[in-house]
């Protein structure tokens, strides 16, 4: 069953490597706390002018959605919603140190490292994967979105791949340099 809950969320957060968005009311940054010390940061972009879509851009191995600022550009200008998504333990993601029976103190920065969380009750491929339907979570319910695209390049077209297989609320997904 996909998670139900909402993400902590900060209104109108100022970044000024989005200052030149057109049709951009505000950016707002979305928290999701996961087992392990792990968060999840995304920001959505809030259109002036919406048309009820939502476009998820998920980034790689590269690290934040910066560099995609002319793509969220682009559909922010056709009144899309949008958001940005790192993978986990990059971008704005924090990397716990956690005390782990077997090794001590681990500082999680790569994602070879996960496998170490696994147990009979858990699996890290959730912090694959939550973070993306606590999002849509929160967009269906605060701003009517009616349909749903998820864009990924390298790790994150991974995700994009797989992820509409478990949430049908994903209309489309087109993967960009991701798993063959």
């Amino acid at each position: 069953e996909l998670p139900s809950h909402l993400p902590k969320v900060e209104n109108n957060i100022k970044d000024s490597r989005y200052s030149d968005l057109d049709n951009l009311k505000q950016i707002n940054k979305l928290t999701v706390e996961m087992e392990h010390k792990m968060k999840s940061i995304i920001y959505f972009y809030e259109p002036i002018n919406a048309n009820n879509k939502l476009i998820i851009y998920h980034e790689g191995h590269g690290g934040d959605w910066v560099r995609e600022t002319k793509t969220i550009k682009h559909f922010l200008s056709k009144g899309y919603a949008v958001m940005g998504i790192a993978m986990p333990l990059l971008g704005f993601n924090e990397n716990p140190v956690l005390d782990l029976p077997d090794f001590g103190k681990v500082k999680f920065e790569f994602h070879n490292q996960l496998h170490l969380l696994e147990t009979q009750e858990f699996h890290p491929l959730k912090f694959y994967f939550e973070p993306i339907t606590v999002a849509i979570n929160y967009a269906i319910k605060e701003f009517e979105i009616e349909k749903t695209y998820l864009i990924g390049l390298s790790g994150g077209g991974w995700t994009t791949i797989v992820y509409p297989a478990i949430d049908t609320r994903i209309s489309h997904g087109y993967s960009v340099a991701g798993a063959n």
